[in-house]
C-alpha cells in the first residue's frame, strides 16, 4: 500500500489508534474524518514521508502538521519545527482545551482548528502572516484571540462563527485583540466583534455586549444619528414615507434600531428598502425597511446574509449543509469551481458528496465535496474517473497495464468474460498476459488460450 485516500477511515468511531506503514507515501487530509475515538496516529520508523510526534501526524521533516487525532484531549503544544498548520489539521478536536502555536509557524490552513469547541483563548504569534478561511470556525467557547500585527490575511469566517444552530451562528462574546490599524482590527470592525488594543487590553475585563450590535459597526461604536442624541425615537410620515426622529425632532440617519429590528435611514431619515451597501458590506431590507437575515430570495435568486445582516460570498454552512455563493452573493447550483477544485451543488444549492449522476454520467465527490479523478475506492470497490471526473467503464489502460471496469464501473478481478472471451485480472486489477493462471494460459492480449 502506497497511498491512503479521502475518507478511507471515514466514520470509524471505535478506532483508537493506527500505525502508518513504511510503504505509504501519500495520505489525504480527510483520511481520518469523523474518527471520534482516535487518540494516536503512529508511523513506522522506516517511512520516508511521514513521522509521528506525540501521536500527531507530520511531514517527515516536521515542518507541516497534517493531522491531530480527533480524540486527543487536554493541552497540546505544536512542535517548534512546524511552519505550516495544514488544512483541517485539528478539525473536530473538541476535547483540546489549549493549543500552543510556536513562533516558527507562518501560515494556518483553512478550517485548521474548526470545531475546537473547548478552546477559550488562543494566541496567533508574530510569525503568522495568513489565517485561512474558517480556521477557527465552530470555536464556540472562544472569548479572546490575540492576532499579531504581522498577520495581513484573515480568511472568510476565520473566527467568531459556527453552525451551532440554524444557519451560521455569530459568537458575540468574542474579543479580538491586536494592534490599532491592523488586519485584526479591520476584521473585528467588519464583522461587528469587540476589538481591544493589545497595548491596553485587560484579559480579566468582560468582553462582548449584552445588547444587539448595530449592522456595519463593532460593539464599541456609537449608533449613527445626526445629533448623537440617545433619546428615544419617534416616527413621522410624509408622502407615504416613514422617517425616524429623536424626541427632540432630529432625524436619525444610518442604522437605527426600533423594537429589536434594524433599519437603514437615508439623509432624510427615511428607511431604505432592498439592497443597501453601507461601506462595510451589503444588507437587504424588506418592503417595511426591516433588515433581513438568513436566506433571501430576490428576483428568483437566493442570497444568504449572516446574523448581523451582511451578505455572504463563497462557502456558507447552514444547518450542517454547505452552499456556495458567487462574488455577487448569488447561490450557485450545478458544478462550481473553487480554487481549481470542482464541487457539485444540487437544485436546492446543497453541496453533494458521494456518487452524483449529471447528464447520464457518474461522478464521485469525497467527504469534503471535492470531485475526484483517477482511481477511487468506494465500499471496497475500485472505480476510475477520467480527467473530467466522469466514471469509466470497459477496458482501461493505466500506467502500461490493462484493467477492466464493468458496466457498473467497478474494477474486475479474477476470471471474467468480455465479448465471449475470458480474461484474468490480479487482485490489483491488472490484467494477466503471457502467463499461466493455474492450468490455464493467457496470451499477449490477456485472452485465455484453450
Amino acid at each position: 500500500m502506497t497511498s491512503i485516500g479521502d475518507g478511507a477511515f471515514y466514520g470509524c468511531r471505535s478506532l483508537t489508534n493506527i500505525t502508518i506503514p513504511d510503504s505509504v507515501i501519500s495520505i489525504s487530509e480527510s483520511t481520518f474524518w469523523d474518527c471520534s475515538s482516535l487518540t494516536t496516529i503512529e508511523v513506522d520508523s522506516g517511512n520516508h514521508n511521514y513521522v509521528s510526534d506525540d501521536g500527531v501526524l507530520l511531514k517527515k521533516d516536521k515542518t507541516t502538521l497534517i493531522k491531530c487525532p480527533v480524540g486527543k484531549t487536554g493541552s497540546y503544544a505544536i512542535p517548534n519545527t512546524v511552519t505550516s498548520i495544514g488544512y483541517i489539521a485539528f478539525v473536530g478536536c473538541s476535547s483540546l482545551t489549549s493549543i500552543t502555536i510556536p513562533d516558527s509557524v507562518t501560515s494556518i490552513g483553512s478550517y485548521a482548528f474548526s470545531g475546537c469547541s473547548s478552546l477559550t483563548s488562543i494566541t496567533i504569534p508574530d510569525s503568522v502572516t495568513s489565517i485561512g478561511d474558517g480556521a477557527l470556525y465552530g470555536g464556540s467557547s472562544l472569548t479572546s484571540i490575540i492576532i499579531s500585527n504581522s498577520t495581513t490575511e484573515i480568511g472568510k469566517l476565520a473566527v467568531g462563527y459556527g453552525d451551532d444552530g440554524p444557519g451560521i451562528t455569530e459568537y458575540t462574546g468574542l474579543t479580538i485583540v491586536g494592534h490599532p490599524g491592523s488586519t485584526a482590527e479591520a476584521y473585528a470592525k467588519k464583522h461587528g466583534f469587540t476589538f481591544a488594543d493589545i497595548n491596553t487590553w485587560n484579559p480579566d475585563a468582560p468582553s462582548g455586549s449584552d445588547s444587539p450590535e448595530q449592522p456595519g459597526q463593532s460593539a464599541n461604536q456609537n449608533s449613527s444619528q445626526t445629533s448623537g442624541s440617545n433619546q428615544s425615537a419617534g416616527q413621522t410620515s410624509t408622502n407615504n414615507q416613514t422617517s425616524t426622529q429623536t424626541t427632540s425632532g432630529t432625524k436619525q440617519t444610518g442604522w437605527v434600531q426600533e423594537g429589536g429590528t434594524w433599519h437603514y435611514n437615508d439623509a432624510n431619515g427615511v428607511a431604505e428598502t432592498g439592497w443597501i451597501n453601507d461601506g462595510t458590506g451589503w444588507y437587504y431590507t424588506d418592503a417595511s425597511g426591516a433588515m433581513q437575515t438568513g436566506w433571501i430570495n430576490d428576483g428568483g435568486t437566493w442570497y444568504y446574509t449572516s446574523g448581523s445582516g451582511v451578505m455572504q460570498t463563497g462557502w456558507v454552512n447552514d444547518g450542517g449543509t454547505w452552499y456556495y455563493t458567487s462574488g455577487s452573493g448569488a447561490m450557485q447550483t450545478g458544478w462550481v469551481n473553487d480554487g481549481g477544485t470542482w464541487y457539485y451543488m444540487n437544485a436546492s444549492g446543497a453541496m453533494q458528496i458521494g456518487w452524483i449522476n449529471v447528464g447520464g454520467a457518474w461522478y464521485y465527490t469525497n467527504a469534503s465535496g471535492a470531485m475526484q479523478t483517477g482511481w477511487v475506492n468506494d465500499g471496497g470497490k475500485w472505480y476510475y474517473m477520467d480527467a473530467s471526473g466522469a466514471m469509466q467503464t470497459g477496458w482501461l489502460s493505466d500506467g502500461g497495464a490493462w484493467y477492466y471496469l464493468g458496466t457498473d464501473g467497478a474494477m474486475r478481478t479474477g476470471w471474467y468474460s468480455v465479448g465471449g472471451k475470458y480474461y484474468y485480472s490480479y487482485e490489483s486489477g491488472k490484467m494477466a498476459v503471457n502467463t499461466k493462471i493455474g492450468s490455464c494460459r493467457v496470451n499477449a492480449n490477456g485472452e485465455w488460450v484453450r
